[in-house]
């Protein structure tokens, strides 16, 4: 069975809830509404610490930093078609449109995975798991947690957002 190579980070101490989706249904994101678990997953590592920077521009890089590596099975993940996107789908603060969309799918368990554009860079892609389907644990390999070197010159190049 296929395998797609997914990537998670957190801070150390929230290594061991890293996969409940708890922390997102607390701070709702992009792609789910308040109270809605889901866990946010990148592509690659590169776009993983991509997020972290912008999503959390006061990022104390003094502080510890772990990566996951997950493998999720291929025909576990669906891919949200490009037609089904809002024309807001990209905005900043995230619009309710896609938040909705995001909660739909994780309340009526189609898949484990949704593959979704990345708002960075829309030619990369993320994955939201949805740790309360009921084929999560077949479909969902993890590894790690492991020790993540974030280098600070990459500190430099984070300015806290404007919300104007």
């Amino acid at each position: 069975m296929a395998k797609r190579l997914l990537w998670r980070i957190t801070k150390s101490d929230r290594a061991r809830t890293a996969f409940t989706g708890k922390g997102a249904a607390r701070h709702p994101g992009r792609w789910n509404e308040r109270g809605v678990p889901v866990v946010y997953t990148a592509e690659s590592l590169a776009g993983a610490v991509l997020e972290l920077l912008a999503h959390a521009p006061e990022v104390p890089f003094s502080e510890s930093w772990v990566y996951f590596r997950v493998e999720v099975s291929e025909d576990a993940i669906l891919e949200l078609d490009p037609k089904a996107l809002p024309p807001d789908w990209d905005a900043f603060p995230h619009p309710t449109s896609t938040q909705r969309i995001g909660a739909g799918w994780q309340r009526k368990w189609v898949s484990v995975g949704l593959r979704v554009p990345s708002a960075l860079i829309p030619e990369t892609y993320n994955v939201l798991l949805n740790p309360e389907h009921p084929d999560f644990e077949r479909a969902v390999r993890i590894e790690g947690p492991f020790p993540l070197k974030i280098d600070p010159r990459l500190k430099e190049l984070v300015k806290p957002p404007r919300v104007d």
